[in-house]
């Protein structure tokens, strides 16, 4: 019995049943809950993934956080899923996409100058992708005084529809 109910569970992301119990291939960019369901279960209907994807990734990290050094809000909000939520450093609790566009908009106390992306890891399935990684900050205050940071980044990425924007991040020092 065990091993039917695995083996029921090995294939449950590959089919979803309608009312009518006929079975039906699942669109795995339909929405959000089914890009979730290849991460709980190794499935053998999963897409293969490429090192062009894991390079275009790391590509967009490093755009985003040229525009993030900018304050760059309009383009910054091209990269955020409608459902991003981030938690970042500073914020108390997590926030949304339109507290992040006002936290953004206000006037900060340091300046990033330069930045370095240490890539650190990445997993990819079908079409999400969590990235990890450190970056090093080249700050400077309103005084012209300069100082460095390095915060721990991770973001989570989710294709839809061939466009790659980021569901959720969190950043600590």
């Amino acid at each position: 019995m065990v091993r039917y109910m695995l083996a029921f569970l090995f294939f449950l992301p590959c089919f979803t049943f309608s009312q009518d119990n006929q079975e039906k291939r699942v669109d795995m960019d339909a929405d959000i809950s089914n890009d979730l369901v290849p991460l709980v279960f190794d499935s053998p209907c999963k897409k293969s993934v490429s090192s062009e994807v894991q390079k275009e990734l790391w590509n967009l990290e490093e755009t985003y956080m040229l525009n993030y050094k900018d304050k760059n809000i309009e383009v910054l909000t091209e990269f955020w899923d409608k459902k991003f939520i981030g938690w970042p450093e500073w914020a108390e609790a997590p926030i949304d996409v339109n507290k992040a566009k006002h936290e953004l908009s206000k006037p900060s106390e340091n300046k990033i100058i330069s930045f370095k992306i240490s890539p650190q890891n990445m997993v990819l399935e079908v079409n999400i992708a969590v990235v990890y990684y450190l970056i090093d900050l080249n700050l400077e205050n309103r005084a012209q005084e300069k100082s460095t940071a390095t915060f721990r980044i991770i973001h989570t990425w989710l294709n839809k529809n061939g466009k790659w924007q980021i569901l959720g991040g969190m950043s600590a020092k």
